[in-house]
């Protein structure tokens, strides 16, 4: 997931060097990345480094942002239009996002998906509740020793 602020000048959700160099690139990831929400939004309402949504959303999936958490995606037809990103640049997020989704069975048979039959109050339970507590509590603690 991509952040709100800026790194060299540059919002973290448009930024070549972040996303496409560093995490891509020297790391290897393959996965998606999605902005955090409405942080395509804040290139052109707060941190004026583009003009408009549709340049806010061209400058992203470029960079490497698969997924908008907010609406500045929905120009991406009027970014196409102006010339300011193409339907190849949308493609390779498109890939990334439905490769997502085949390895997590989405688009196979319920019968062939193991997570199909986890029903809903597996999750929301008293034990998995308190595990999630005990997981969190030691993570803050590992933070805060980590700190010192």
């Amino acid at each position: 997931m991509g952040a709100y602020n800026l790194f060299r000048g540059l919002p973290c959700c448009g930024n070549p060097f972040l996303l496409q160099k560093i995490l891509r690139d020297d790391w290897g990831f393959d996965g998606y990345v999605v902005s955090d929400c409405w942080a395509i939004s804040d290139f052109f309402q707060f941190q004026n480094t583009v003009k408009d949504a549709a340049e806010a959303a061209a400058i992203a999936i470029k960079a490497g942002t698969d997924l908008n958490c907010g609406v500045s995606f929905s120009r991406l037809d009027t970014a196409i239009k102006r010339g300011l990103v193409t339907e190849t640049d949308i493609d390779k997020a498109v890939k990334r996002l439905f490769r997502a989704r085949f390895k997590l069975g989405m688009f196979d048979p319920d019968a062939r998906v193991p997570y199909s039959k986890i029903p809903y109050c597996a999750n929301c339970s008293d034990v998995n509740d308190h595990l999630a507590r005990v997981a969190a509590q030691k993570f803050r603690k590992c933070a805060i020793e980590r700190q010192t």
